[in-house]
């Protein structure tokens, strides 16, 4: 994560902690009652500003480490014994979430793969079942050539071949 990122996902805690910031300074402003030097001003005022930025880096550093730990957690397809290390409630919700996501893709691609070697058994079944037939006809044609006339025998027997060859096309692919 970057610095940018950072502040587009955490602008309204930084929001807040710049106005308490600006709002402690004007009542220390506006407030005439209040004896203070202009260097205690700034001290207060720096003091707001540098808790602000240890507040911002420690945030930054820990939200950083928390969005590794998810996207290890996501490439690994981790096990719920691996859902107990997330220390905020948050992170173990996505991590629930992505876990349930990569399960249904699992089921998914396991439905897949057995849908396509059941595809995959029917044509090689069909494509034996159909050149059975095939190879029957061109038998019966063989021992009945010279009882057909030729150019009989010569059209059964182009379009057997075409025949075998879709057949043999769709077993190919």
């Amino acid at each position: 994560m970057n610095i940018r990122l950072y502040i587009k996902e955490r602008w309204l805690t930084l929001l807040f902690f710049l106005l308490v910031t600006l709002f402690t300074y004007s009542v220390y402003k506006l407030d005439t009652s209040l004896t203070l030097t202009q260097t205690s001003e700034a001290y207060i005022l720096m003091g707001w500003l540098l808790f602000l930025c240890v507040f911002s880096l420690l945030d930054y550093v820990i939200l950083t480490q928390r969005v590794k730990k998810i996207n290890q957690f996501s490439e690994l397809h981790a096990s719920n014994a691996e859902l107990e290390d997330f220390t905020y409630p948050l992170d173990a919700t996505l991590a629930k979430q992505i876990e349930k996501v990569v399960y249904e893709l699992e089921t998914y691609r396991n439905e897949i793969e057995t849908r396509t070697a059941e595809e995959l058994d029917f044509i090689t079944k069909w494509i034996h079942d159909i050149k059975v037939p095939i190879a029957a006809a061109r038998l019966i044609i063989e021992s009945e050539e010279e009882t057909l006339p030729p150019n009989l025998y010569d059209s059964i027997s182009r379009e057997l071949f075409s025949i075998e060859e879709s057949a043999q096309r769709v077993f190919m692919k």
